[in-house]
């Protein structure tokens, strides 16, 4: 998640250009404009071990399939991003 410590539009630049990189087909998608997110929302989870994590939801989707993309980032200017981090 290193990455995309901060957050924000440049993480999610980042993820569509990793999903790029991997998926010929999501590439294509996105070209066209066939996968989109349609809305962002915040959710809060709580985790037993890292406390409150709040997170910037995305949703991708196809007209073509029912299938959905749930993408999860820490939102910008909170710990969460801090808390997702590996620790050693």
């Amino acid at each position: 998640m290193s990455s995309c410590a901060g957050g924000g539009s440049c993480c999610r630049r980042w993820r569509v250009g990793a999903l790029r990189e991997v998926s010929s087909e999501f590439a294509q998608l996105w070209d066209r404009g066939a996968v989109a997110a349609p809305h962002c929302l915040n959710k809060e989870v709580h985790h037993e071990r890292v406390g409150r994590l709040d997170l910037e939801c995305s949703v991708l989707t196809s007209p073509l399939s029912r299938q959905r993309l749930l993408l999860m980032q820490p939102v910008a200017g909170t710990p969460a991003g801090e808390r997702l981090e590996p620790h050693s």
